[in-house]
């Protein structure tokens, strides 16, 4: 093989190895655009799912007959205008009280003779409305844990937050008492995130075996309830104050619960 063609094959080898190094990196590049843009389209569901549940969520407390205190709705349903003469003085069929009691046995009596006929009709027509709109009410209820957990699979931390938090305080009838999702939600996002809210919650659960979730562990409550007083959290700083006055989990000492209690 002569000198000329030996140039020759060392040229074509090293054009080889350029375009191939192009090549490779072209893929590496396409690859993590890709990478990014799915990484940017889950960022975006999880944010659009989180919001369509708080929303979903704030309607359901505004048109619910009971609704906790604590909820960013209000406690209060709107009443609106009354549709007939006699809704301006008849209590509403599904509420509480003797009234609401008697209307509801009233309501079995309705087909007979004996019943004024325009009572018989408002309390038809106000017991059909009324399971027609806890219908509605639960359906949109389960579709706020829906987006709310949808959203947490995303990676949405304060979705999740909120899934621990309506579970172990439902905001009004509509959506279940679930502590042990709870509690499993509060586990993922305190380890996610180390929030103070979390741990303290995490440390109720160990310290009181809350509805046998867990077993009641003061040694894990203890750590909790130390991390989330240290994050500022005001009632787990309470928390150990007692917990040290009291001797539960570790050994008595004034000092240091006085120390937590004026922290």
């Amino acid at each position: 093989m002569t000198r000329k063609s030996k140039a020759r094959k060392a040229s074509l080898i090293a054009f080889g190895v350029v375009a191939l190094a192009a090549l490779s990196c072209y893929a590496e590049a396409e690859t993590s655009g890709t990478a990014d843009a799915a990484v940017v389209d889950s960022t975006t569901e999880a944010a659009r799912a989180y919001k369509q549940a708080l929303s979903t969520l704030s309607y359901v407390n505004a048109h619910s007959r009971h609704v906790a205190s604590d909820t960013s709705a209000g406690s209060y349903m709107p009443q609106g205008y009354p549709t007939s003469i006699f809704s301006a003085f008849l209590p509403n069929i599904q509420g509480q009280g003797p009234i609401a009691s008697a209307m509801r046995i009233v309501m079995k009596l309705r087909h007979q003779s004996w019943i004024p006929s325009f009572v018989s009709d408002y309390l038809g027509k106000e017991l059909g409305g009324g399971r027609k709109k806890d219908e509605e009410l639960q359906g949109k209820a389960i579709k706020v844990l829906d987006l709310l957990q949808h959203a947490a699979e995303l990676g949405h931390q304060d979705a999740l937050y909120a899934l621990a938090k309506i579970s172990l305080f439902p905001p009004n009838p509509y959506f279940p008492f679930d502590p042990r999702l709870s509690y499993h939600a509060l586990s993922s996002h305190a380890a996610n995130t180390g929030n103070a809210s979390s741990q303290a919650l995490l440390g109720f659960f160990h310290s009181t075996g809350y509805q046998h979730v867990v077993p009641v562990d003061q040694a894990k409550a203890q750590l909790y309830l130390t991390f989330a007083a240290h994050g500022g959290h005001k009632g787990a700083q309470m928390s150990l104050g007692y917990r040290y006055w009291s001797g539960i989990g570790v050994a008595e000492n004034c000092m240091t619960a006085l120390a937590w209690l004026m922290y």
